[in-house]
């Protein structure tokens, strides 16, 4: 009877399997034609039906959503899949690879160090896995170390060429990078990422067009892809009319407070900027000296931006301003920079203006206004370090001189966030005085260490705090403490809106004209007309 029993049992258990296998094929069969969307579908209903299904179906569905850009969801999946599949190589690479698509960089890192203890003959995969990884860690470094390893394997070589593109986009390396991935490109390697890097890299040297032109060349087989379909898109709205709202405020130790608004409208060539802005603002507190007690203004400024080639980057602008409240101030001001990149990390400034102080009321009152100009270079040294080096001068219509000296040593730590670790140093000297209450010491001096915090989250979005600590001395004056912090986040301008926000705190004596201590918000938004052009 028993014996019975337990037939029957085995009969309806195979019966079951006998209608699932079916049904597991044609799931299969969906996902190698590459509609991941049914064969989901199907799976799931598999697991469903029948919890038996569980070691054949899970690892197949757990694929599908990494392949499906559901990493995060796939995970859990994975875990059950590999807690009965232990020795199942190839399924616990591609769980490390679903950790790192879902941003588990550390966990995906570790997970590859295991598979290489207990998985020798995945040792090729184990290594790019964790090259990659290093590289989306922001350890471009690192990565480029196990990339140079396996350039003598004939399994890895490719990859391995690709991967160091990447990471010299990765160190701000741009020229270089197009340069190498353009040779790759010459020699056979056929990829979307050598693609996407060489029109990347063309974007970030101020070459929309070439950039335009390395996407129209791209093989059709990569057309789809996301990365350069967005952007394609991004450069092809570039000239679309933009208007920029930016609103900030501060208030100073002395009781001084400013509020402003500025209303912009710009347009953007593949070379050129055109932008024109429109702005008020209110000066008002204890050291508005006036029957009004405040100063209002209002402003209008029209710039224009343009590259000259990769290399060459100059902008204008002229602003007429008219300031109320004190004695009919209608100042003309504006300014010229260049920016030359010579190469790679390597910047030069140089700028020439006519400037105003806007927030302060007795300079506002004595019509004070300077001929200034300035120079000023960043120049690395390495990977990590960077040495940047400024001096200014400006003649007042008071009749005396300011020179200021600044440099920054800065040492930057590669990973996530990214930490840059400066001496900021600043040396100010002026021939003689203000007649009124201005800052204006012969000599000041201020020094201390910084460090500042970077990270990019979600695609474009951007973070970052700042601190410095140090001391600052002025001639007749002991030597006082001093800091500052800030923190920034910003979404850069994509398909039609940006947003920007800052708040910061310091008590530098030139934090402010006079205050010396100053609290400051900002704000602003973008918005970006016109719908998607898709002329690719």
């Amino acid at each position: 009877m028993k014996f019975r029993i337990f037939l029957s049992i085995l009969i309806c258990v195979a019966s079951g399997l006998a209608q699932d296998a079916p049904h597991l094929a044609t799931a299969d069969a969906l996902a190698n034609k590459g509609d991941r969307a049914a064969a989901i579908r199907m799976y799931e209903s598999l697991l469903a039906k029948d919890a038996g299904n569980e070691r054949q179906v899970t690892p197949r569905l757990a694929r599908q959503l990494l392949w499906s850009d559901m990493a995060e969801k796939s995970l859990p999946l994975f875990r059950r899949a590999i807690s009965t599949n232990a020795d199942d190589c190839e399924l616990r690479l591609d769980y490390a690879t679903a950790l790192s698509w879902s941003d588990h960089l550390k966990q995906s890192f570790k997970e590859y160090a295991t598979i290489g203890e207990v998985c020798a003959k995945y040792k090729t995969e184990v290594l790019l896995g964790q090259a990659r990884v290093l590289r989306w860690m922001d350890k471009p470094s690192a990565s480029s170390e196990i990339y140079r390893q396996l350039l003598d394997d004939p399994k890895a070589q490719d990859a391995a060429k690709i991967g160091l593109v990447l990471n010299l986009q990765a160190e701000d390396r741009y020229r270089e990078s197009r340069t190498v991935a353009q040779q790759d490109l010459k020699a056979g390697i056929r990829d979307e990422a050598l693609y996407i890097a060489v029109a990347g890299d063309d974007v970030r040297l101020g070459n929309s067009a070439g950039a335009l032109n390395d996407i129209s060349d791209t093989p059709k087989q990569y057309a789809s892809n996301r990365q350069l379909t967005d952007l394609h898109d991004y450069l092809e709205r570039r000239d679309n009319p933009t208007i920029d709202e930016h609103s900030s405020n501060f208030h100073d130790r002395d009781g001084t407070s400013y509020i402003s608004n500025e209303t912009g409208f710009r347009t953007t060539t593949f070379s050129t900027g055109i932008n024109f802005i429109q702005g008020f603002s209110r000066l008002f507190g204890d050291t508005v000296q006036n029957a009004e007690g405040s100063v209002v203004a209002d402003w209008t400024t029209a710039s224009v931006d343009h590259h000259f080639g990769e290399s060459l980057f100059m902008n204008g602008r002229v602003t007429s301003s008219r300031f109320r409240n004190v004695g009919g101030f209608d100042p003309y001001t504006g300014e010229i920079n260049a920016v030359i990149t010579p190469q790679d990390r390597t910047r030069i400034d140089i700028t020439a203006a006519r400037v105003l102080i806007s927030d302060n009321y007795q300079a506002l009152a004595h019509h004070l206004v300077g001929n200034f100009v300035s120079a000023g270079a960043d120049i690395p040294a390495g990977v990590d370090w960077t040495f940047t080096g400024a001096m200014d001068y400006t003649h007042w219509t008071e009749g005396n001189n300011r020179m200021r000296y600044r440099f920054i040593p800065a040492y930057r730590v590669e990973g996530r966030p990214r930490i840059t670790v400066s001496l900021p140093m600043l040396f100010q000297t002026y021939d003689q005085g203000f007649s009124f209450n201005l800052f204006s010491p012969k000599r000041y001096f201020e020094v201390g260490p910084a460090v500042n915090l970077y990270i990019r989250k979600w695609h474009y979005w951007n973070f970052s705090a700042y601190g410095e600590i140090g001391a600052q001395h002025e001639d007749a004056q002991p030597w006082r403490p001093m800091g500052q912090v800030r923190a920034h986040a910003d979404r850069d301008l994509w398909r039609h809106w940006a947003t920007t926000a800052s708040v910061g705190w310091s008590n530098s004596n030139v934090a402010s004209p006079s205050g010396f201590e100053r609290f400051s918000l900002e704000a602003g938004l973008s918005y970006r007309f016109g719908d998607e052009k898709r002329r690719w």
